[in-house]
């Protein structure tokens, strides 16, 4: 239990953090998976061998 409180508190989810442009890991965490679920996929056309010969 010791290990889990050192933990939790080391790693805490609410606490809002600078270099997450203040938002907590969690709020973070979701933002990025949201905006990546709305961008456009690329599609990437695989490279035409050449033929030598």
């Amino acid at each position: 239990m010791a290990l889990f409180a050192y933990v939790d508190g080391w790693y805490n989810t609410r606490r809002i953090q600078k270099r997450l442009g203040w938002l907590s890991p969690d709020e973070y965490e979701e933002k990025y998976y949201a905006d990546r679920a709305t961008t456009e996929p690329v599609a990437v056309e695989p490279p035409t061998p050449i033929l030598t010969g």
